[in-house]
């Protein structure tokens, strides 16, 4: 069996999963050379989001000077900062160097799968889900279950080709599209522009 056996658009198989993925699980995923782990960080984005509006609609209630805190800003923020480095980009150590995040960088950054034109959710996979939930049979046994897998991958085989030959064409809304193609441009531009615009223009695609 060959790895096109297993998964037809794509040379190589991408497991995109949320961040509480356990470390066992993925390092076991990480030692099969066909397979790339991608986490999905957009869960994390809407939960930024929404946390970030609660203390906005906090902010706005508080009238009453004796409420404000007395701290600087630094001090409060100094927990969630080394949070982030430590789970996300490393924690600076001696010689100007970073250590180790619990996540790696090349697993949770979109910037190489947008140049690939690779998904960048989970999405698909979600749908895919679904369809498989909806379409199978209850209780099957492990023959019936053989036999489903093997219908799903040849229609899969044949979406694939399909897809190459131009025949048939994926959806997107035109939200998405536009977001992709603005974001596309962006990393294109990634050492032309200075880091301070860079980033800027990358927090006004997604409304931070």
């Amino acid at each position: 069996m060959t790895e096109t056996d297993y998964w037809s658009p794509g040379s190589r198989l991408d497991f995109l999963f949320l961040l509480p993925l356990s470390r066992y699980n993925r390092s076991k995923l990480e030692k099969r050379p066909c397979v790339t782990c991608v986490s999905a960080v957009l869960h994390v984005q809407k939960l930024w989001r929404s946390k970030v509006k609660a203390c906005k609609r906090a902010v706005q209630q508080c009238h009453d000077n004796s409420s404000l805190h007395d701290q600087p800003n630094t001090e409060i923020n100094a927990d969630f900062v080394d949070y982030f480095e430590d789970t996300f980009i490393g924690r600076v150590i001696r010689n100007n160097r970073r250590r180790a995040p619990r996540f790696s960088v090349n697993m949770w950054n979109c910037f190489s799968r947008l140049d690939e034109e690779l998904p960048r959710t989970n999405n698909s996979s979600e749908g895919w889900n679904r369809a498989i939930k909806n379409s199978a049979r209850e209780n099957p046994s492990i023959y019936e279950s053989i036999a489903d897998l093997r219908i799903e991958q040849h229609s899969n085989l044949i979406l694939a080709e399909q897809l190459e030959a131009g025949v048939v064409k994926t959806r997107k809304r035109i939200k998405y599209e536009m977001l992709n193609e603005q974001l596309q441009q962006l990393a294109s531009n990634f050492y032309l522009l200075p880091r301070d615009i860079y980033f800027k223009k990358a927090r006004a695609l997604f409304n931070f």
